[in-house]
């Protein structure tokens, strides 16, 4: 008796073995080329992203450390805490700020006395659909009481 290997032709079948084991493989492969695509671009990014803002003077020191994530297309949540040290010697009790926004809308704050640091901050806000959120810190460290303000910082957060 002859024994026949796998990669030889039975005598009924007009393709070997081998080649019918390659076209399996090729429609499976063509199959998941056309479907994968289509599964793992359903799903918007979500990113949470670290926030960090500072702002120096001599007199002050105002830094915000916390996280930003989406919150739907249109929203986000922020959590963190905001301290300073503000230094002695001013006329007028000194405050802190914290702002930020949407990257096309205004401001919002987040102000308090700089004898009452720190500060654990929970809040949400709005922005258009999948835009940027900008964080920025300062206190009333000009002349008149004004505020100073660091430098304004980005984060890209995509949707959820």
């Amino acid at each position: 008796m002859n024994k026949i290997s796998m990669l030889e032709a039975p005598a009924d079948a007009d393709t070997p073995v081998r080649s019918r084991g390659r076209r399996l493989a090729t429609a499976v492969t063509a199959l998941a080329a056309l479907v994968l695509p289509m599964t793992s671009a359903a799903p918007a990014h979500a990113v949470t992203r670290k926030v960090d803002v500072y702002y120096g003077h001599p007199n002050y020191e105002v830094h915000f450390i916390g996280t930003v994530k989406p919150k739907g297309p249109t929203g986000y949540t922020v959590e963190g805490e905001l301290n300073a040290w503000c230094g002695a010697g001013a006329a007028t009790a000194q405050s802190v700020n914290l702002r930020y926004a949407g990257s096309s809308k205004s401001w919002s704050h987040k102000a308090f006395w700089c004898d009452d640091m720190p500060q654990h901050l929970t809040f949400e806000g709005t922005r258009k659909s999948g835009e940027t959120v900008e964080f920025q810190v300062g206190a009333t460290s000009q002349p008149f009481n004004l505020y100073g303000y660091g430098k304004k910082m980005v984060y890209d957060i995509g949707t959820s």
